[in-house]
């Protein structure tokens, strides 16, 4: 191809070079002769060319060529390329780098953190020209901030933005579909947030995550050489179309080219994985052993009881909101005391009111924009203030650090941009405190899991940071579990350790800032003691249990209309009864802080489904509901009062 190429050539342009195929000049030997004698200067050039090609500079032509012509270097230089593709724990600079695959002479390796990942770094120096997918944006920018002294090749094609010149759009995973490759089963449904769940899975232990995670690294590198032959001769075949005469077929770019780059289809073709193994202690990849690592997740590496040691007020409660666009659609709702949450979706704006406002909080975190940018005064599209944009200066900072977020005033955002203003105005003058967070870079920075990868491990994550009270998946909707993020977001900013993104006229977005190593003294302890909802007589009374369940006081709280029958346990102590009424009476006044069993009749017909508030929920008309009751009681005092759902 490269001989059959002029465009590096001085005073050769894409129009000149066309000229010259379409009058029977197709390499450099026929392009020395018609000017040896009239442009010396190309011919010395062509000359360099030819000695550049016999001693495989791949860097000359590739810095010679305009950029959307690079690609030609491939054809001469297949072997100079070798194929690259990272896995990482997320896609923030809050992240780190998990595998790096290197494809080389048809041999894959991997490196692997905690290992042998510092070896890439000397393979990518004494490499010379890169094959990647999106390694533009993604890859080498992640390699390059891992490793400051990395030196990459000159020579570098990024298949994504290369397919899209033939028609394949798209992620990795669509483009060798349309393309017809093919990976292995079981790595074809795997992406990108699987890849950071695979490596969670693996810090907790589990050898069979780590072998599929390097397979799905593997199928990800393997597929890209295939792949730029397919594109790369696609290329050729459109310059083919375009200097092609009528009179006679060219002879242009002596390429044998397979017959699906002149119209067929390309035939499916199997991506290769290596074989791989995975034990204790040694990993073994194409018969190659490295250390299998020893690295094992020990936790956060700040807790809410770090938190808590440096609030003002420990007892301060938080309400997060996961807000959505609409009334139509159920926002979550979650309130944070001390490490205790309780969590509801409500539908409309003055439920999302009335419930916040009566759970006297000193702090509301709200998952929406609560501002517009500056210089606008509305979030109208038709407005004259449309010129001045639809991002704030919080929203491009995330972008930078790599974290994905929609602009505020985009077509989708509107409706959620103006339900958060109008809502964080009426709490803002009933004199509550408001903050916009975001908990999808929240879990970034904390090093958990986002829902899109797994709700679980989020579930989990918040867990280990020391959250209690989150119900189970089965009954937990991932809006709800965001709003628990969204206060502890709040919880972040009460004990002073955020950062603040944006500016005064646009406000601010709060994300959380890890302290510096040795931080604040945590709490001297968050194993609080528990507090029973009683309901007698029409009477709200808290009840304090210390951790072994035993009654310690009871008080009066309110009054609530028409309140469930209340009953004490065969122990002698009181135990709560509550229904939805008194739940939202009792989370006023008591926070989060409570216990409630639920005293269903056949009549009612609510199951625990229905009431995701409740503790425990019994009929006193199915026999040995006595023994259900104490055996929950008997429950607190083994997990020592931590939430029993």
């Amino acid at each position: 191809m490269l001989r059959e190429t002029f465009i590096h050539l001085p005073g050769v342009g894409k129009v000149t070079e066309e000229r010259l195929w379409r009058s029977g000049i197709s390499d450099w030997v026929a392009l020395r002769e018609l000017f040896a004698s009239t442009k010396p200067d190309l011919a010395d050039e062509i000359s360099r060319s030819v000695v550049a090609l016999e001693s495989r500079d791949l860097p000359y032509f590739f810095s010679g060529l305009p950029a959307e012509e690079r690609w030609r270097t491939y054809l001469d230089f297949p072997g100079d390329y070798v194929a690259l593709d990272i896995e990482t724990t997320g896609l923030s600079i809050y992240d780190s780098i998990t595998v790096i695959g290197i494809e080389r002479d048809g041999l894959y390796q991997t490196f692997i953190r905690g290992s042998n990942l510092e070896d890439a770094v000397d393979v990518l120096g004494s490499c010379r020209g890169l094959l990647t997918f999106n390694g533009t944006l993604f890859d080498l920018p992640f390699i390059r901030r891992t490793f400051p002294k990395v030196k990459f090749p000159v020579a570098h094609l990024d298949l994504r933005f290369l397919g899209r010149r033939v028609g394949l759009r798209g992620g990795l995973k669509r483009v060798e579909k349309a393309a017809g490759l093919r990976r292995p089963a079981e790595v074809q449904d795997l992406g990108g947030y699987a890849a950071t769940v695979l490596w969670s899975r693996f810090e907790h232990g589990d050898l069979e995550a780590l072998r599929l995670l390097i397979e799905y690294n593997a199928a990800d590198v393997c597929v890209l050489r295939p792949l730029a032959s397919i594109v790369t001769r696609r290329l050729i075949r459109g310059l083919l179309e375009k200097v092609r005469s009528e009179r006679r077929r060219s002879t242009l770019f002596r390429v044998k080219m397979p017959r699906f780059t002149l119209g067929r289809p390309a035939r499916a073709q199997p991506v290769v994985v290596p074989s791989v193994t995975v034990g204790r202690k040694h990993t073994h990849v194409n018969g190659a052993r490295i250390s299998t690592p020893s690295v094992r997740w020990e936790g956060p590496t700040i807790t809410l009881e770090t938190l808590l040691g440096r609030m003002p007020n420990p007892d301060s409660r938080v309400v997060g909101i996961d807000l959505t666009g609409s009334e139509n659609r159920a926002s979550g709702w979650a309130l944070l005391e001390r490490d205790l949450t309780i969590v509801r979706t409500l539908q409309t704006d003055a439920e999302i009111i009335d419930q916040t406002l009566a759970c006297r909080p000193d702090l509301v975190s709200i998952d929406s924009p609560l501002s517009i940018p500056e210089g606008r005064d509305c979030t109208s599209d038709d407005c004259e203030c449309r010129k001045r944009g639809i991002s704030r200066a919080c929203e491009r900072e995330l972008k930078r650090r790599g974290i994905g977020v929609y602009w505020c005033l985009i077509n989708s955002m509107r409706g959620l941009t103006a339900r958060g203003m109008r809502l964080a105005k009426r709490l803002r003058d009933k004199g509550i405190k408001v903050i916009e967070s975001y908990p999808g870079a929240a879990q970034d920075i904390m090093g958990i899991p986002r829902k899109r990868a797994s709700l679980e491990q989020l579930k989990a994550g918040l867990e280990a940071f020391g959250v209690r009270g989150i119900p189970p998946l089965a009954l937990a909707k991932h809006d709800e579990i965001d709003a628990v993020t969204s206060a502890v977001v709040g919880s972040f900013y009460l004990a002073d350790l955020y950062e603040a993104l944006g500016n005064p006229s646009e406000d601010y977005l709060i994300l959380p800032r890890l302290p510096e190593t040795g931080g604040a003294p945590p709490a001297a302890s968050t194993r609080f003691p528990d507090t029973l909802l009683i309901i007698l007589a029409g009477e709200v009374t808290q009840a304090i249990v210390d951790t072994t369940g035993e009654l310690l006081s009871a008080r009066r709280v309110c009054s609530v209309p028409e309140a469930e029958i209340g009953i004490r346990s065969d122990r002698g102590d009181l135990v709560c009864v509550a229904g939805d009424l008194a739940w939202e009476a009792a989370v006023a006044v008591l926070g989060p802080r409570i216990r409630t069993v639920l005293l269903k009749g056949d009549e009612s017909r609510r199951d625990r489904q229905e009431t995701p508030f409740c503790d425990l929920a019994i009929n006193p008309a199915e026999p040995g509901w006595k023994k259900q009751l104490c055996s929950w009681r008997e429950s607190l005092k083994q997990r020592g009062g931590e939430t029993c759902h």
